[in-house]
């Protein structure tokens, strides 16, 4: 079973109290099997920086193998087969989205995970509001949980339902070498990167059809989350805003995509 159905009730804080504690009985808790949860906390415990996590976006671990199974070898490649939304029906005329680790394509995405997490960095890098670093670590970071939440939705297409937060949670733990000063900011934008682009444009509850600003939900967490500094809330709303304007997809590949991923990937090295 993939990682979203228990990650998608996690609150921000809660989220990274859990990674930074390194406490994994919320997961006993929701029913992750024992298994999975050795896994998780395999993946979560490696200690690295922008540069390793880059080519770990592509490489098979022991959390990817105990979701989708061993998977088949194509051409040295590993390839697995994504399992359908909540154990979904399949729908009739669909056929099961096979792929190896970092596969994302779809309407939205031609390009690999890791040319997506370089194509992020640039473009973060390029609105001169992040260091390197901070480019760096966001780009290759954000996006992280997609390896854990890849299914495929009614349509056949591949999505990653929850993969936010699985992102930040990876993130917290992975660099919780960090000080908290440096890490929290990075962490709040991972966890809410997709906010501007989901939550922030509904204007009403799926479920009970009342209204509701979810953006202003976020502003009251992220002000709790720093310790009440209404400064700091607002500068975070303003990051997350303009990181989901950095957040795009190569829907077609030219010459100007191609330097850029070029760019990210010189901008990760340099910054480390």
């Amino acid at each position: 079973m993939i990682l979203t159905k228990y990650f998608k009730k996690m609150t921000l804080e809660q989220t990274w109290n859990l990674a930074r504690n390194g406490d994994y009985s919320y997961f006993e808790e929701q029913g992750m099997p024992a298994e999975q949860i050795k896994a998780l906390k395999e993946v979560c415990c490696l200690k690295t920086n922008a540069g390793t996590a880059l080519d770990f976006l592509e490489l098979e671990d022991s959390l990817t193998r105990n979701i989708y199974g061993d998977g088949t070898v194509e051409n040295g490649e590993s390839v697995y087969v994504f399992p359908f939304v909540e154990g979904k029906v399949i729908p009739d005329n669909i056929k099961e989205v096979r792929g190896p680790i970092g596969t994302q394509t779809s309407k939205w995405h031609q390009e690999t995970l890791a040319q997506h997490a370089l194509l992020v960095t640039a473009n973060l890098y390029n609105t001169e509001k992040f260091s390197r670093s901070e480019a760096a670590t966001l780009g290759i970071m954000h996006d992280i949980g997609k390896k854990y939440t890849a299914a495929t939705n009614k349509r056949g297409e591949v999505c990653f339902y929850g993969h936010a937060i699985v992102s930040a949670f990876i993130f917290a733990k992975m660099f919780d070498y960090l000080d908290p000063m440096i890490a929290k900011p990075l962490f709040a934008i991972i966890y809410s990167h997709m906010f501007p682009k989901v939550e922030w444009t509904e204007t009403e509850d799926w479920y009970t059809k009342q209204p509701v600003d979810n953006r202003a939900k976020s502003r009251r967490e992220l002000l709790k989350f720093f310790d009440g500094n209404e400064k700091v809330a607002d500068a975070m709303m303003e990051k997350i805003d303009l990181f989901a304007k950095c957040d795009q997809g190569v829907t077609k590949f030219d010459s100007d995509i191609e330097a850029r991923i070029k760019y990210g990937y010189s901008i990760v090295h340099d910054s480390l």
